[in-house]
Parts: C-alpha cells; structure tokens; sequence
C-alpha cells in the first residue's frame, strides 16, 4: 500500500511540470503569430499607426488563466 503511494505521489511533480511546459510551448507560438499578423498591417513598420497591444495581453492572461485552472483542477 505505501509502495502504491510513493509511485502515485512521485508522479505528481512531473505531472505538474509537463502541463507547465506545455503551456509554454503554446503562449509564445500565439505570440509570435499575433505579432506577425499585426507587422502585415500597413503603416506600422513605418510607426503612423499603433499596433493593437490590448490583443497580446488578452492572449497572455487568457493562457495564465488557463493554465492555472489546470494546475488547481487536478489538485
């Protein structure tokens, strides 16, 4: 019985971790597509018009919040 447990409880760290490192794999591949999408936008290479900031944020909340529901959940 506490055999069974140490291989259950030994378990969870890399759990853990392979849900964090998937989640860090996702977030910069959003990122960068966010980013290539707005450099296509005429004028801001040139910097006559702002790029839209609000969407990289809502993107990198979106994701910490995913992903710590994740983590919460499966405590």
């Amino acid at each position: 019985m506490v055999f069974i447990g140490l291989l259950i409880g030994g378990n969870y760290p890399w759990l853990f971790c392979s849900l964090t490192i998937t989640q860090l794999l996702v977030l910069p591949a959003q990122l960068l597509k966010e980013v290539r999408r707005q450099f296509r936008i005429p004028g801001i290479i040139d910097r006559t018009v702002k790029p839209d900031y609000q969407r990289a944020v809502d993107i990198c909340t979106y994701r910490a919040q995913e992903n710590s529901s994740h983590g919460a959940g499966l405590l």
